[in-house]
């Protein structure tokens, strides 16, 4: 399970900068930036985060195309993690073809890819945790520890399933 106490907000971690267009159909149009966060650290609840920054940016950028998901998610990965992204799709059961990739098995290839970081119990581990014997830090803020437990209970949805064919 995670811990209370480990959270640091003061780290600066490396970023990278995506920008869209407001409008698709006017070369000129104002751009939004979106800033990710590059994953270098094998920390579980470093996977999870860049697992759920991930899917907003699916979402925010409009990631509807295999190619577009596949070069997002390389992007905000560090050197190291991407040899272990590229090795999780060549493993059994999946030892996919990353040149025909579908969404599904892209989507299947990133939990064996968070499963290469945690085990399968990670989210009961977690729940079992978060009930029984999570106690907040004296020297934490009540504000600061309910913050710290929504926040982990965020990443419940990014966390491996607990059976392999149980759907999320």
């Amino acid at each position: 399970p995670f811990t209370v106490e480990g959270h640091s907000d003061e780290k600066k971690k490396d970023t990278i900068t995506f920008k869209k267009r407001i409008d698709p159909e006017v070369p000129d149009s104002l751009k939004l930036l979106y800033e990710a966060v590059i994953c270098a650290d094998t920390d579980p609840e470093s996977i999870l985060k860049h697992d759920q920054q991930f899917s907003k940016l699916q979402v925010e950028l409009d990631l509807d195309s295999i190619i577009k998901r596949k070069s997002f998610y390389d992007a905000t990965l560090s050197p190291t993690l991407k040899e272990h992204w590229r090795s999780t799709r060549q493993e059994a059961p999946l030892n996919f073809d990353y040149a025909t990739l579908t969404i599904a098995q892209f989507n299947e290839a990133r939990e064996y890819f968070i499963m290469k970081f945690m085990p399968r119990s990670t989210a009961a581990d977690t729940r079992k945790w978060l009930l029984y014997s999570v106690r907040k830090p004296r020297q934490m803020s009540v504000h600061h520890f309910v913050d710290r437990i929504h926040e982990i209970c965020a990443l419940f949805a990014y966390m491996p399933r607990p059976r392999p064919n149980q759907p999320r």
